[in-house]
């Protein structure tokens, strides 16, 4: 078990560790809208339902089958209300807020993991890279400050994980915690039943707590589990368990095939790819030599069931893995040590211009991550939304920007209406509404004859000659005017 001064920072630490409590909350932010369309529709269009902002009929399918939890969607509620009171109902800071929420429990879970890997590292210059990498990494800012099951879930487990092992040996009280917030993390997302499976798997057959320990950590587990049964309650009008109409539709009936068909090698090739190679390579082969030299390992029982299962169902995306995220620092210094232990380039260490080089391109990655929307298209609607007291009626060339998937509410004005320019006619110009007009860069649009305002550019317009002569794609482009 860990002493107190194992659970304290020294100066530099503490410097690093508030660092990168600024630059996530600098990313909360600025990382406006979502990484992938379940992160809005699935939670904040839920809870735009019970804010009367999202028709019931508008909502996604997975809400009238009943397969997601209203854990995270009743957090957007009560968000929501609170800030109502001081007037401040916004869905913009709403959303802001949450962001921040975010990457505040994820600054937790990063401060308490560190506490574990650092114990076990054996060098200095290894708890310095260790250190560095848990805080400043650039693919953890990106992810932690999203308001998805992914990051909660994530977040939830490593906290939950970090406690068992920084906990008093004889005290019931962390051993509830953790419990309680793995139960989080699984009605966050039920996935996450493998990483508490492999967990529990390894306490009863390798750390061997007793029953007393194993018993408390599944009265914290069914807690949870029992509010989350509680919330959808409330939420489908009618008791219903979520977890299981997610296995019976996408596991049984195998509708998660229809949404595409990946290769067992997916994540690998994908991993690859999007952790900067060939630097992602030490995260790849980091991860099994990590298993192989540690099999009685916490974090070997856990993330084994969790990858196998993943690597195993046909249907893949990269977000499906962002759970565990939060381990990767300690398999890339782990990595590291390995080296140092069996004396391979003993330089790379402590004084290789590669890992420095790392370093630098980190940095830059940082910078970039941290500074960028994940959604560029949130900037129209909250243009729109600040903007206008008035009715608008917001007409569209080809393509609307207020749907992908399904229609945008929680960020759209309840005055706002949508319709393609082929309905347009001169009777819309009216005194008491205000008329738009939305374009994709390659749209061209009719002779009006009123004048036209430009009001929105997704980027700036000077970037645009450019996009021309074919040396930056600007994709996703939306370009919106007034009409006079």
């Amino acid at each position: 078990m860990l002493s107190k001064a194992d659970l304290s920072l020294n100066k530099n630490e503490k410097k690093i560790a508030l660092l990168s409590l600024t630059l996530m909350m600098i990313g909360a932010f600025f990382s406006t809208g979502f990484h992938q369309i379940d992160e809005h529709f699935q939670i904040l269009e839920f809870a735009g339902f019970k804010l009367g902002l999202t028709p019931k009929s508008e909502l996604p399918w997975e809400y009238h089958d009943r397969l997601r939890s209203a854990f995270q969607p009743y957090i957007v509620v009560f968000v929501f209300k609170l800030l109502s009171l001081v007037g401040l109902e916004n869905p913009f800071r709403v959303a802001t807020l949450l962001r921040m929420i975010s990457g505040v429990l994820s600054w937790m879970g990063m401060c308490l993991f560190y506490f574990v890997g650092r114990k076990q590292l054996l060098t200095k210059n290894l708890v310095i890279w260790f250190l560095l990498f848990s805080f400043l990494s650039w693919f953890l800012f990106y992810n932690h400050v999203r308001f998805s099951s992914e990051n909660w879930a994530g977040n939830f487990f490593v906290i939950g994980f970090s406690i068992l092992f920084l906990s008093n040996k004889n005290s019931e009280t962390p051993w509830f915690l953790s419990g309680l917030l793995m139960g989080l993390a699984f009605i966050c997302r039920f996935q996450t039943a493998f990483l508490i499976l492999g967990l529990m798997s390894w306490l009863v057959f390798v750390r061997k707590p007793g029953f007393r320990a194993i018993s408390v950590i599944c009265v914290g587990l069914c807690l949870a589990v029992c509010l989350g049964v509680l919330l959808d309650y409330k939420f489908y009008d009618g008791w219903t368990l979520t977890p299981l109409n997610y296995f019976k539709s996408n596991i049984i009936n195998d509708r998660i095939s229809t949404f595409g068909h990946e290769p067992w090698w997916f994540y690998i090739k994908k991993s690859f790819e999007q952790l900067v190679p060939p630097f992602s390579l030490i995260f790849i082969l980091g991860t099994l030599l990590y298993f192989f030299f540690n099999p009685k390992d916490a974090l070997t029982w856990s993330l084994i069931p969790f990858l196998l299962v993943h690597f195993l169902i046909t249907h893949k995306e990269t977000r499906f893995l962002y759970p565990i995220v939060g381990f990767l620092p300690l398999i890339f210094i782990k990595f590291l040590s390995f080296l140092d232990q069996k004396q391979f380039c003993k330089k790379l260490i402590a004084k290789s211009y590669i890992l420095k080089f790392y370093w630098l391109l980190n940095l830059v990655l940082l910078a970039f991550v941290i500074t960028q929307p994940a959604k560029g298209n949130i900037s129209l609607y909250k243009t729109i939304y600040s903007k206008y007291s008035k009715p608008v009626v917001l007409f569209f060339v080809n393509d609307d920007p207020y749907f992908e998937v399904w229609r945008f509410h929680f960020f759209s004005p309840l005055s706002l209406t949508t319709k393609p320019l082929s309905a347009f006619s001169e009777t819309d110009l009216r005194e008491d509404k205000v008329v738009l007009v939305a374009k994709r860069l390659t749209d061209e649009l009719p002779h009006f004859s009123r004048p036209l305002s430009k009001i929105f550019s997704t980027y700036p317009d000077w970037l645009y000659p450019f996009h021309k002569r074919g040396w930056v794609s600007l994709r996703n482009t939306f370009i919106v005017y007034e009409l006079k």
